[in-house]
């Protein structure tokens, strides 16, 4: 198996967070080198908690801890925009998605993968892009 080393999309750990299926168990394996996201995507997750605890028919609460308790439990490192913004450039050029430019400038930084569901990643060829499907076959969880 390869060494992982991954920035981590939103959509990921939205999904992490949603259910507890192949997305959770993944992200909590462990067998991940390391994982990154950029700072803001906490700001972001937090933004649609609400709606979340709406469709999940659940606290607020217990959603913001079971939220914590994956980036606790899955060892998710936080990098600050000033970390990567050296990078920032690059990344809007690789990319036509504006939202998706912090990930590709911290995976450039990193010199990481990207986990993600978004199609867009794969539009650009600066970056390894992984799926959750494609991670569940390399690993085998």
């Amino acid at each position: 198996m390869p060494e992982l080393k991954l920035v981590v999309d939103a959509n990921v750990i939205v999904s992490a967070l949603l259910k507890n299926g192949q997305t959770r168990e993944l992200l909590l394996s462990g067998k991940f080198e390391k994982l990154a996201v950029p700072d803001f995507i906490q700001e972001e997750l937090f933004k649609y908690l609400d709606e979340f605890s709406k469709r999940l028919d659940c606290e607020k609460k217990e959603l913001q801890d079971t939220l914590a308790e994956l980036f606790e439990s899955a060892k998710i490192e936080i990098f600050q925009s000033e970390f990567y913004s050296d990078f920032s450039t690059k990344a809007k050029s690789l990319i036509s998605d504006s939202k998706d430019t912090a990930y590709l400038a911290l995976a450039l930084k990193l010199n990481y993968s990207i986990w993600s569901q978004d199609p867009d990643f794969k539009a650009q060829n600066e970056i390894k892009i992984y799926t959750t499907l494609d991670l569940i076959k390399l690993i085998s969880i």
